[in-house]
């Protein structure tokens, strides 16, 4: 069994898939030009510190989370890590159904990138930023949130529910007959997780977020 590392010769297999398969087809072009972006668009290039030939050595010094701000009108603001996204955005298409493909269920991918977007989603969901606060950064953290206005409570509940479903379709290899449970699983320790770190004025966030989509559909 073949495993892709080498953008270039990844980029030739899925062009292959693409070919010999319309079903495959939507997806394979998209990843191609997503790692052709990191290979030769020199603005998506410019993120990293060096030149990416590797798909493995695509996670160099990476990390993603959700940074809080004040606005000029001193609300609070949510913004996902630019590097961060771009990441994701790399290795899972959304497939326009909820949920999305990932790059190795398409093509082998070694080990070592599975282990580094597991580390990935964990820092994604954690922020372990968080873990380091002292008592007047976590007040402060505490009151961006409580200052979050109801579209930026949807979008971090959906950063949060797009990383819990990439990680859970990762960790399945887009097996949809196991995924819904791992969501799950993985919902569930990231509740322990927000809890056991004393942040679960994020999980309030979340919960809110919640109620505001329910709330909507009932309209």
């Amino acid at each position: 069994m073949y495993i892709f590392d080498n953008i270039t010769m990844a980029m030739m297999e899925l062009y292959s898939i693409g070919k010999s398969s319309l079903k495959y087809s939507v997806y394979t072009d998209y990843f191609i030009l997503k790692l052709d972006d990191i290979n030769h668009n020199s603005e998506v290039a410019s993120q990293f510190r060096t030149p990416i030939q590797n798909i493995s050595d695509i996670f160099m010094d990476n990390f993603n989370e959700i940074f809080l701000g004040y606005s000029s009108e001193k609300k609070s603001f949510l913004k996902e890590n630019e590097k961060g996204k771009l990441i994701r955005d790399t290795f899972f298409k959304d497939d326009s159904n909820g949920s999305f493909v990932y790059l190795g269920s398409l093509i082998n991918l070694s080990e070592d990138v599975k282990e580094k977007l597991e580390h990935y989603f964990k820092n994604a969901l954690l922020s372990p930023h968080n873990l380091h606060y002292d008592y007047s950064q976590r007040m402060l953290d505490i009151d961006k949130f409580s200052k979050l206005s109801e579209n930026e409570l949807l979008k971090y509940k959906k950063f949060i529910d797009e990383n819990i479903d990439c990680y859970a379709i990762l960790l399945t290899r887009n097996n949809l007959k196991n995924k819904e449970d791992m969501v799950k699983k993985l919902y569930n320790s990231w509740r322990e997780n927000m809890s056991r770190n004393k942040l679960d004025y994020r999980l309030n966030a979340y919960d809110k977020a919640t109620e505001l989509l329910l709330e909507e559909e009932k309209v």
